[in-house]
């Protein structure tokens, strides 16, 4: 089923081309994505979150684990801005041309990486992540890792504090 949910969303993205116009009020459809992830690349794990810094913008958390350290550092962000909803700044900038709810497809053409990215929110609760490059297809599942959520909490109110 999976396999089947994949491949109806990169036939989406096929026909996904044209940037989608968006608001702040549209970034809401993108809640699902808040909290901590776990994924596996490679044989290992990696670790990231999001969280709503505004109405207009989510920013993407990177996480090291090493042992017992957590090293959490700011690495990224959603932002809606001219109608337009983008990922990353320039020159490695990907812009939305579709948002739903549950589904988010961004794209980069002149990149020579991941010129589409695709994130899908499964019934059960995981995050599918599409990196569709020039000459490859990467597929990542990610699912929820609530330890890490008190780690980046903390870390967000320590920087504010500064």
């Amino acid at each position: 089923m999976r396999i089947a949910s994949l491949l109806l969303c990169l036939l989406h993205s096929l026909c996904a081309g044209a940037q989608e116009r968006v608001d702040a009020a549209s970034l809401q459809q993108m809640s699902w994505l808040v909290g901590s992830w776990k994924g596996t690349a490679n044989k290992k794990p990696f670790y990231e979150a999001w969280r709503f810094a505004n109405d207009s913008t989510m920013v993407n958390f990177s996480i090291e684990v090493t042992g017992t350290d957590t090293l959490v550092k700011e690495s990224g962000a959603l932002r809606v801005r001219g109608g337009l909803l983008y990922l990353g700044a320039a020159p490695t900038q990907w812009t939305a041309t579709r948002l739903r709810a549950g589904e988010l497809v961004l794209r980069n053409d002149s990149l020579r990486f991941s010129n589409t990215i695709i994130w899908l929110h499964s019934p059960e609760d995981h995050w599918l992540t599409i990196l569709e490059h020039p000459k490859s297809t990467v597929f990542y599942d990610m699912t929820r890792d609530a330890t890490l959520d008190r780690k980046v909490t903390d870390w967000i109110a320590q920087r504010r504090g500064r």
